[in-house]
């Protein structure tokens, strides 16, 4: 659910970044106490909003 600028600006990851990501993912739904599905649902909606502006690859 992240959103990660340097994604967008084509920095490409190594599996370090990969599994900080994850974690971080991790981390914030422990926190938040909310569902997987509705983390999903959130991240495609940021998405979305971003497409209006920019090509962003998923």
């Amino acid at each position: 659910m992240l959103l990660d600028l340097g994604k967008i600006f084509g920095r490409s990851k190594n599996s370090k970044d990969v599994a900080k990501d994850r974690l971080k993912l991790v981390l914030i739904h422990d926190r938040a106490n909310v569902s997987p599905q509705f983390l999903e649902m959130l991240k495609s909606e940021i998405i979305k909003v971003i497409t209006n502006y920019m090509d962003v690859d998923e």
